[in-house]
């Protein structure tokens, strides 16, 4: 009997940063997989073969290797254009690529979720209109405006208005500040900002501070080698002091310790952590069913200053790097490995 080929490919846009990926063969121990990387302008269609690099854990080096199409894909291919990955997913079957969509719309996961289990910790949004920006401004005084593919913090905007109709916009930080004594100029300025792609309105949530720092969290949620949801990891991100931006991380800490810091009693601790736990492993499952085969999300968690917890939005190809700040490596190896595990678990249906 011919024996059935355990490869894993893990398909990415560029291999410039190649060596992010040498944690996956490091931490294939025991799965019995033959794992590859590759980009989609690897592949040749009409042979079906592959021109891949694999990381010798021995020698420390990379190698070229003509391999096979994978058994499995993990998409780690971060673009809005999925033509790529649709072709792919076409030559190994529909449920044996995971991660189909890694550039997640901030507008389509916020309507996905809508009128599910975690609907009540979704703060408020909409889609960018002038109309709508107005509006909202006159009743809440204060909104987020972000693009709704926008990465790593960029394009988002803390708009205000103040009496007399004057108006402020913040990019980044609190020393970034534009200020306008007329809706006119104000709705040129935010045409400006907004003309080469689409944003959202998202409610101003006023986030817990430590040291003047506002602090959120990321919570890493990963499907395991029975196919079930977990929590995996998890940390607090404290931003530079007057930034109003969590990507903009300037420490990194437990959750627990936070929390504690704040003066919480250890019930209560652990009473949140189960619940921030609990809403991310349903808000992965809402979106595992309803935008496509995924099986690892970085979910944002905001934890305001009167104890509400907020689903601010889903990450459909998440960091791993900002994990190693915790400098705990059972950590990192088990966030490496799940997607492995995973892999196995779809080999063997």
């Amino acid at each position: 009997m011919k024996k059935k080929n355990r490869i894993l490919g893990i398909v990415v846009k560029s291999l410039t940063g190649k060596s992010a990926y040498k944690e996956y063969f490091r931490n294939s121990n025991n799965l019995n997989l033959e794992i590859i990387l590759f980009r989609p302008k690897d592949i040749n269609w009409k042979t079906q073969k592959i021109k891949a690099e694999i990381y010798n854990i021995s020698s420390g080096n990379w190698q070229k290797k003509n391999s096979a199409f994978p058994t499995v894909i993990y998409n780690r291919y971060y673009a809005s254009n999925t033509k790529a990955i649709n072709r792919l997913v076409k030559a190994i079957g529909e449920n044996k690529l995971y991660n189909r969509l890694t550039k997640l719309n901030k507008l389509e996961t916020y309507k996905a979720l809508q009128g599910t289990s975690v609907e009540e910790y979704l703060p408020s949004t909409a889609q960018y209109s002038q109309q709508e920006l107005i509006k909202l401004l006159e009743s809440e005084g204060q909104i987020i405006l972000k693009s709704t593919n926008g990465t790593l913090g960029n394009n988002i905007y803390w708009v205000q208005k103040h009496m007399h109709d004057e108006y402020s916009i913040y990019k980044e930080n609190m020393y970034e500040k534009k200020s306008y004594s007329d809706e006119l100029s104000f709705i040129d300025k935010i045409s400006e900002l907004t003309s080469a792609e689409e944003y959202i309105l998202q409610s101003y949530i006023p986030l817990v501070q430590i040291d003047e720092r506002r602090v959120d969290f990321r919570i890493m949620v990963q499907k395991n080698i029975s196919g079930k949801w977990e929590t995996t990891a998890s940390l607090a991100r404290m931003t530079f002091k007057d930034s109003f931006i969590t990507n903009s991380i300037k420490k990194v800490d437990s959750i627990e310790n936070v929390l504690t810091e704040l003066g919480l009693s250890s019930e209560r601790i652990k009473e949140i952590i189960e619940k921030i736990e609990k809403i991310s492993i349903q808000a992965a499952t809402e979106l595992d069913s309803r935008i496509g085969h995924c099986a690892e999300l970085g979910i944002d968690i905001a934890f305001d200053q009167v104890g509400q917890i907020w689903l601010i939005e889903a990450n459909g190809r998440p960091s791993k790097g900002m994990f190693k700040k915790l400098k705990d490596k059972s950590i990192i190896n088990t966030i490496y490995r799940k997607p492995l595990e995973y892999a196995s678990f779809l080999m063997a249906k």
